[in-house]
């Protein structure tokens, strides 16, 4: 019996890989071709520490046109009410700089320093994304989620 216990263990927490699970509740459109590897490569060493250290990974949100409200754009792409959305500030969300090198990639993505900070709080979970508007583009970023009980 623990042996058949153990097995169903090992194939649930096995199912998804951590930083698959973000993708799965809040998809993100293809990532462009433009991107270089080395980002990618890059984000991958970033934690969100909190109860539960989450993995960074790199979303976006396609666009063909540009958009006057980014939360509202937001807020269709992840199919989640715009008044469920929290908007902040790199500078409140981080006013302790521990996140400066994954607000700077950000910049680098989206070629601009003008990057948000979207929060979707359900029960125990924070969703979070850091974004940042690319000219003709859409929002690009990135995308973890913190534990708090």
């Amino acid at each position: 019996m623990e042996d058949t216990y153990l097995t169903f263990l090992d194939k649930t927490s096995n199912y998804i890989e951590p930083n698959q699970r973000l993708l799965v509740k809040f998809p993100s459109d293809s990532l462009p071709n433009w991107l270089p590897l080395s980002i990618i490569e890059k984000v991958k060493s970033y934690y969100y520490t909190t109860e539960s250290d989450e993995p960074f990974i790199i979303v976006f949100y396609e666009s063909k046109k540009q958009e006057k409200c980014y939360k509202t754009f937001f807020s269709r792409k992840i199919k989640v009410p715009e008044s469920d959305i929290i908007e902040e500030t790199c500078e409140i969300w981080d006013s302790l700089g521990d996140y400066i090198d994954i607000i700077k990639i950000v910049e680098e993505l989206s070629n601009t320093n003008k990057i948000s900070v979207y929060k979707v709080l359900i029960e125990t979970k924070e969703y979070l994304w850091i974004l940042g508007w690319r000219n003709k583009e859409g929002l690009i970023g990135v995308h973890t989620m913190g534990v708090y009980s």
